[in-house]
């Protein structure tokens, strides 16, 4: 019965005496934790595998999406966050699938769904140190975006078969000060003072895991929600697809500098240069909170529900 469901629930997730953030394993307590859900939404930042989790989780379970307007085929949206219209793809089959999977772009994203979500929901967020994934945003939307695949007519870049240059006046003026796309959504925006404050309001079933454990994540909900893919794991490295020789052209006297190089050697001072933390005011929590997942076996976290969170 309904009432069954609700207090199995209840049982598994009952009061302890375990701090707030406990590390946990994928084997038994995650396993256990799948098993027991309903479905389950899986969350991440840019660059922190989801679009590897977003082929799995079409492979696995379906796709929960809206109908391209000009082609009427499906197509993937990060439907949670704020400008999606999140009526459409309710409307778009009758049976959801069990797992969903979107990028989201700040804390409202994952608010809404902490505060709107039922109690046998599992909620699972792919964490990622800020620093080395605004690194990878900047790598993906340099060499990817704008580069490779000539994605905004108003970042200009001198582009041949194999070689790209781009001004470093272009990267500090079109892609770092205004956070141009995946540099912007990262944890600075997302894992906010109202971030850890619905997780203690709520107290929802969730969990913490590293993007460097995708593999272990896809694993168990394979077992559980598609046993035929459960030896398969999806990978997606866009940056590594079909990479050119991309070079910096220094402002200061014009010489052309690898752009790799370039970027550790702005990588101490780019986030203070531009502000790209500034405003979150709940920093400490989420260096211990990565404190958490790094010291963990299997680099993951469960929310016990104890206060404080972390």
């Amino acid at each position: 019965s309904r009432l069954d469901g609700i207090q199995s629930v209840v049982k598994l997730d009952g009061p302890d005496s375990r701090p707030g953030a406990q590390c946990t394993n994928f084997d038994d307590r995650f396993d256990e934790l799948v098993a027991s859900t309903k479905s389950v939404f899986i969350l991440m930042p840019a660059k922190a595998a989801g679009t590897s989790l977003k082929k799995f989780t079409f492979a696995c379970a379906g796709i929960y999406s809206n109908e391209d307007s000009k082609t009427k085929k499906k197509k993937s949206t990060n439907f949670i966050n704020d400008g999606n219209d999140p009526v459409k793809p309710f409307m778009s089959t009758v049976h959801h699938p069990k797992i969903l999977t979107s990028h989201v772009y700040n804390d409202h994203a994952v608010v809404n769904v902490l505060e709107n979500t039922p109690r046998d929901n599992l909620n699972v967020y792919i964490y990622r140190e800020e620093t080395d994934r605004l690194l990878s945003a900047i790598r993906e939307v340099v060499v990817m975006s704008v580069c490779t695949n000539n994605v905004y007519a108003d970042i200009n870049a001198d582009r041949s078969e194999d070689r790209c240059v781009i001004d470093e006046r272009v990267i500090v003026e079109k892609i770092l000060q205004p956070k141009k796309a995946e540099v912007g959504f990262g944890n600075a925006a997302i894992m906010t003072c109202d971030f850890y404050e619905a997780i203690e309001n709520v107290f929802p079933r969730m969990v913490f895991v590293h993007y460097k454990q995708a593999n272990n994540m896809q694993r168990i909900l394979s077992k559980h929600y598609c046993p035929d893919l459960e030896d398969e794991y999806f990978h997606n490295n866009m940056a590594s697809d079909k990479r050119k020789t991309t070079l910096v052209r220094l402002d200061n006297d014009g010489t052309e500098m690898d752009f790799d190089e370039w970027l550790g050697a702005k990588r101490h001072t780019m986030e203070l240069t531009f502000k790209l933390r500034s405003g979150n005011k709940c920093q400490g929590k989420t260096r211990k909170l990565e404190d958490k997942i790094l010291a963990c076996e299997d680099g993951i976290v469960e929310v016990t529900g104890n206060l404080p969170f972390i």
